[in-house]
């Protein structure tokens, strides 16, 4: 039932923003729960590390940036195919430290949900959206 309050409170943040979230095809924002609870939700700033609070107290970072058209060719080299969806680079930091450690450090689709299991303790689950943006023919 959280998931999809959550997925509704989504699609009318993107559709009361359509018009702004089109014009900026580089506006990213992400979503995060944990522990069916939702944590937090921001505009994300690519590269920029931004501090979460899950509900039992564990501090984690989430870094955010878009895959560079370097990333992309090497897919569309690897995989052969002609479409791919748009990428982020997700890295989780745990932030208990006085130096942060990474937890965790994957790729993603820029308009997806990630499911990462105990980070710090606890399971979240991030939600991200952004307008498509990379075409293929801006990468040849």
């Amino acid at each position: 039932m959280r998931s999809i309050l959550t997925l509704a409170v989504f699609s009318v943040y993107l559709a009361l923003n359509s018009a702004d979230v089109l014009a900026d095809c580089q506006q990213q924002r992400a979503f995060v729960q944990s522990a069916g609870k939702d944590v937090d939700n921001w505009d994300i700033k690519p590269g920029e590390m931004h501090k979460i609070t899950l509900p039992k107290g564990t501090q984690l970072g989430l870094q955010i940036a878009p895959a560079t058209a370097e990333k992309y060719r090497e897919l569309l080299k690897k995989t052969g195919e002609k479409a791919f969806p748009e990428l982020v680079e997700i890295s989780i930091f745990d932030l208990s430290r006085a130096t942060p450690s990474l937890l965790s450090h994957t790729w993603g689709g820029a308009n997806s949900r990630q499911r990462y299991g105990s980070l710090g303790g606890a399971a979240i689950e991030i939600m991200f959206i952004k307008p498509h943006c990379v075409k293929l023919e801006d990468l040849k």
